[in-house]
């Protein structure tokens, strides 16, 4: 959210431009309980500037703005009046996702205020305009809402960004369909595809928890770890998303992106000497001053590919090591098919080079909401931690290490 939020802010343009932010799905579960509430957080924290902000909501839903803003109100937490002036840079048009001219009348009937006034600043100079193009829709979509976002919805006057959510596909074959559908529409530096659950402040802090605590870190990396599970509940079920749900499971829809994620995360090696810092060039300096920008594409493209790595580390998983289950009364949910064997629970035992087995849990309707890892650690891993002078004392004679990122984000606790 910054990179799109903040993206020119060291422009050597003095103007500031707008920004236009058009979310697909705006009537949906996801923009409602993720999209929105990320947007106001951005606007909360000074992210967006109110006065050059739009953010229209897309949907075939039939709705008034007034509507729209009783829908998102209660899932923005945070000071009445904050609430009050972020929905004023909301409004909410009606579209079909196939009809080009439907996004192009929606763009033309909320110009930015710089159409109004003729589009021009004081000193008489063209405004510019940046828009991102956020698809809270499901992958089937995104290639024809790409194609009417790049027929109808760019702006000639600034950057464009597409933004596509998880998951990427069913399997191999589909999700070589959609990156090919969406690269023939959109170059690499125009799409943003992200996973939701990176933004919670409990997984964006575990890199922080391994670097401050070295014995975390040399606890993975020394292979010092008699095991590791990374565990995910949910006290409710799909609760009326069952249609969407059903077509992909459990499985898709937490293991493969947000339970990755947190693995790779935790595994995750960056140095002074790999993360580009020390590898300043005459390109990446003008007047003495290093292009911030720079050095953060490398780290971007750094921690991506270490990442990478880690996921290669693992093996196929065996079906012998995996169990899978359905909540009672899933089949109720509107959508789900009565004979539905998708599962709503999943257990699976990874297998990885130079680690020891990492299991992965994850399931809806079981009574709790939490998501959690822990590090059960070896007799040794406790000797040479009870033998280090530097070591904080309620670090020794520890067994296990647990790393709580929700409800109570980054909690750290020790027993």
């Amino acid at each position: 959210p910054d990179s799109l939020a903040m993206a020119d802010a060291k422009e050597e343009d003095h103007r500031t431009p707008r920004l236009t932010v058009i979310v697909f799905g705006a009537s949906g579960d996801l923009a409602k309980r993720k999209t929105f509430p990320a947007l106001f957080e951005l606007f909360v924290t000074g992210r967006l500037c109110a006065d050059r902000t739009t953010i229209c909501g897309y949907a075939r839903s039939k709705k008034t703005d007034a509507e729209f803003h009783r829908q998102i109100r209660p899932f923005l937490k945070g000071d009445f009046a904050l609430v009050d002036s972020f929905l004023s840079l909301c409004v909410y048009r009606v579209g079909q996702y196939h009809v080009a001219d439907d996004l192009a009348k929606a763009l033309m009937s909320v110009p930015p205020k710089r159409e109004r006034s003729g589009g021009k600043d004081r000193e008489g100079l063209d405004i510019r305009e940046n828009r991102v193009f956020y698809m809270a829709l499901p992958p089937s979509r995104f290639h024809v809402v790409g194609k009417i976002i790049r027929d109808k919805g760019f702006t000639n006057s600034g950057w464009n960004r597409v933004v596509v959510e998880k998951p990427f596909g069913k399997d191999t074959p589909t999700y070589k369909r959609l990156s090919d559908g969406l690269q023939a529409l959109f170059t690499e530096d125009q799409i943003y595809r992200i996973d939701h659950y990176l933004g919670k402040p409990g997984v964006r802090q575990i890199p922080a928890w391994t670097g401050r605590y070295p014995w975390i870190s040399a606890s993975i990396a020394q292979n010092l770890l008699k095991s590791v599970v990374i565990n995910w509940e949910e006290d409710i079920g799909v609760e009326g998303r069952g249609g969407y749900f059903d077509g992909y499971g459990i499985i898709r829809d937490v293991a493969q992106n947000h339970l990755l994620q947190i693995l790779s995360l935790l595994y995750l090696r960056i140095t002074p000497n790999n993360n580009g810092q020390n590898s300043e060039s005459d390109d990446d300096t003008q007047n003495g001053v290093k292009d911030d920008r720079s050095q953060e594409a490398r780290l971007s493209n750094q921690i991506r590919q270490t990442k990478v790595e880690v996921l290669k580390a693992i093996s196929p998983i065996s079906p012998a090591d995996t169990l899978v289950g359905q909540y009672q009364g899933y089949k109720e949910d509107k959508g789900v098919p009565a004979d539905s064997v998708t599962p709503t629970f999943a257990m699976m035992l990874l297998r990885m080079r130079k680690s020891v087995p990492v299991l992965l849990r994850c399931g809806k309707c079981l009574g709790s909401r939490k998501c959690e890892v822990l590090l059960d650690v070896k007799e040794e891993y406790q000797r040479q931690v009870a033998a280090s002078a530097a070591c904080d004392v309620k670090f020794k004679a520890i067994s296990r290490i647990r790393i709580e990122i929700q409800p109570n984000p980054v909690l750290l606790s020790l027993s």
